[in-house]
């Protein structure tokens, strides 16, 4: 018979820290891989990718502004 364990609330915490910061990681390698095409080729960059860029920017932006909750030590 298989017992569930209940997480407790810093376990689930820390796992939303985790996903927090992968999800961060991802948008940030993102526009630094743009960034680097625009750097390389502006014109043929805003032609094919400055939509792609917009985006990514925009996801990192969202993302980042829930940073103040990944770092809370209150668990309320």
């Amino acid at each position: 018979m298989s017992e569930t364990k209940k997480m407790t609330k810093q376990e689930i915490l820390e796992i939303f820290k985790g996903e927090y910061k992968s999800v961060r990681r991802k948008y940030e390698r993102k526009v630094e891989k743009y960034a680097t095409e625009m750097n390389e080729d502006y014109e043929y960059f805003f032609r094919w990718h400055s939509d792609e860029m917009y985006k990514a920017q925009v996801n990192l932006m969202a993302v980042r502004e829930l940073r103040p909750m990944t770092s809370l030590d209150d668990l309320d």
